[in-house]
């Protein structure tokens, strides 16, 4: 990974240009470039660029002149360079008064950024708002290219003194990345940013174990317990920025739904979670699968039993209609002890509806889209993806009222 260091020069105090300042190791000089590159780049070989952004104006006045950055830069010797600092990489850019040169200058910014750069981005100077379009472009670039901001910084002047520091902004950075991955998170239910960011897998397990649908862990609930503790501990045992304490507490908020103790209310939580992040199939086929679930359970048999829970569906599928041949009758004379429980039910009947009423949509997202639905047995229209979610809405609000009637789940269960 090559190192990359990134700066903006400005011109000063007009007709004064930039005066000297003494900064925190004693070092007096007028241009921050020069401290920064001498504190921080050290290591810097001849694989490794220097970046330089200027204005016609801030060539001419600050770039050029002998005793401009240009001529402090060629007489600069960084131990690692067998020889002194490349000062060809010198970016021409518009001052920024009009769109176009705003484009311009945000343009080139991204073209000068490269795959694999591990960049220090000095934003201390700069006519108006070039810094800080700067900062934009480099966000936008770290979309489309592979690189790592090591450095954010600012050299700070103290009021009415020669004495500055150098303010390390990079969390303003981390803030900007944890806004984007707490926004897809909290948009579309995906983890793995957040997981970059944390440094742990924990909420990328949570994602995962939703996206793909895994039944048992979603039931069992240790997954989302799991990742709710390492929230806890990260929060209380790890210093991090205050802005970041409200991110946490969001995550840990739309995870608090799913419980150890509570398979039904972790199946409601689930499809819940699928249509609120637009995950329709797994939505549809949650709700299907975990009505099953629900009805073989509180019968008091096994819903992990593959065979049972085909008959199960099977007998759903049956439900009320009329028998017109062998295996139909010769189905419903072999079921088991199980099954007959789950048949007697109280709830059954306003479960096997949901069950049967989300089929022809099931059907459809899973051939994807190429089967008709039925209407009284005959084929007609396909379906549209608003009729879908529609439908899967309308039948997870059926189930939440079913489960709510017979007790089975809700706030006082």
């Amino acid at each position: 990974m090559a190192k990359h260091f990134i700066s903006f020069l400005g011109i000063g105090i007009p007709e004064k240009g930039y005066k000297e300042v003494v900064y925190d190791n004693g070092e007096k000089t007028k241009f921050i470039q020069l401290h920064l590159i001498k504190e921080f780049c050290r290591d810097y070989t001849n694989d490794d660029r220097f970046t330089f952004f200027v204005t016609e104006n801030a060539r001419s006045t600050t770039w050029e002149p002998e005793d401009g950055l240009k001529y402090e830069l060629a007489k600069l010797a960084l131990k690692n360079l067998s020889n002194p600092i490349d000062i060809t990489n010198i970016v021409d850019i518009g001052d920024g008064k009009t769109e176009k040169e705003i484009w311009g200058i945000f343009n080139k910014v991204y073209e000068n950024i490269r795959d694999d750069d591990l960049i220090i981005f000095d934003v201390t100077h700069g006519f108006r708002s070039l810094p800080i379009l700067a900062i934009v472009a480099l966000n936008y670039a770290r979309t489309l290219k592979k690189f790592t901001l090591n450095k954010l910084y600012y050299g700070a002047l103290e009021p009415g003194t020669d004495y500055g520091s150098v303010i390390d902004l990079t969390n303003f950075d981390l803030i900007y990345r944890w806004s984007t991955a707490i926004s897809d998170f909290n948009k579309y239910g995906t983890a793995g940013p957040i997981k970059d960011l944390l440094k742990n897998d924990a909420i990328d397990k949570v994602s995962k174990v939703l996206t793909t649908i895994r039944g048992q862990e979603i039931v069992s609930g240790k997954v989302f317990q799991k990742c709710k503790d390492y929230l806890v501990e990260y929060k209380y045992s790890r210093p991090y920025p205050p802005p970041f304490e409200p991110v946490f507490d969001l995550v840990e908020t739309k995870l608090n739904a799913f419980k150890t103790d509570n398979p039904v209310g972790n199946i409601v939580a689930s499809i819940d979670w699928y249509i609120k992040h637009q995950l329709i199939q797994q939505g549809i086929t949650m709700l299907r699968e975990g009505i099953l679930t629900i009805l073989i359970s509180q019968a008091g048999c096994d819903y992990n039993d593959i065979e049972l829970r085909d008959k199960c569906s099977t007998m759903i599928g049956h439900h009320n209609k009329e028998r017109t041949n062998e295996s139909e009758r010769e189905l419903e004379e072999s079921l088991q002890e199980g099954l007959q429980k789950i048949n007697s039910s109280a709830w059954y009947e306003d479960c096997a509806k949901i069950y049967q009423s989300i089929k022809d949509i099931r059907n459809t997202v899973n051939h994807g889209g190429f089967t008709p639905k039925t209407t009284g047995g005959k084929k007609s229209m396909f379906f549209n993806a608003e009729e879908i979610i529609g439908k899967l809405q309308a039948s997870f609000g059926n189930l939440k009222n079913t489960l709510r009637e017979h007790k089975l789940w809700g706030d006082d269960i």
